[in-house]
């Protein structure tokens, strides 16, 4: 975006054929694209059906998908092996190496999450759509143990998307109509 990557995908079937690119709720202009071969092994979060898919350009025997709770956004990796994706009231952690789930945590403060950021001390801070709401955003912070600490609304934002702790302290949180940064 503007001469920064963002976003990659690799390793998907088919291996030839047509390229879609599809926007929510804005018009995409687009400049330059450019189609790379794959070069690596890839985990990818399919949203739609709810599976996580570890894909071995080299040995597509090595290929596997492990089910996850929908919708699986935000994808991240939080350990070696180990992803984490957003799931209802919550989010979930597949360990690749078992290909199951190893830790599964809701809590009705998470009702509309969208993304999720460790903090450096511990804890965690989730992005959240308060069902109901159009245009607030709540970031909901949670201790170590798990335990909730605080929420904090954000007035006037539609629809969060992603959100990622920079090293500076704000977060950066793309929505509908935009992103923002914020302390």
């Amino acid at each position: 975006f503007n001469g920064v990557l963002v976003n990659e995908a690799s390793g998907l079937k088919p291996a030839e054929g047509h390229v879609c690119l599809q926007t929510e709720g804005a018009a995409l202009a687009v400049r330059k694209l450019e189609l790379l071969p794959i070069g690596h092994k890839m985990v990818l979060a399919d949203e739609s059906r709810a599976l996580l898919h570890y894909i071995d350009p080299f040995d597509p025997s090595k290929n596997f998908t492990v089910p996850c709770p929908k919708p699986a956004w935000d994808l991240q990796k939080v350990g070696e092996g180990k992803y984490r994706t957003v799931c209802p009231n919550g989010f979930v952690v597949i360990d690749l190496a078992e290909r199951k789930a190893v830790d599964h945590f809701q809590d009705p403060a998470l009702a509309g999450i969208t993304a999720v950021s460790d903090l450096p001390e511990g804890g965690f801070i989730a992005c959240v759509n308060p069902p109901g709401i159009g245009d607030e955003i709540d970031i909901v912070r949670f201790s170590a143990d798990r335990k909730f600490v605080s929420k904090t609304p954000f007035k006037g934002i539609f629809y969060a998307r992603t959100m990622t702790l920079l090293k500076n302290g704000e977060l950066l949180i793309t929505h509908d109509n935009g992103f923002v940064r914020a302390k």
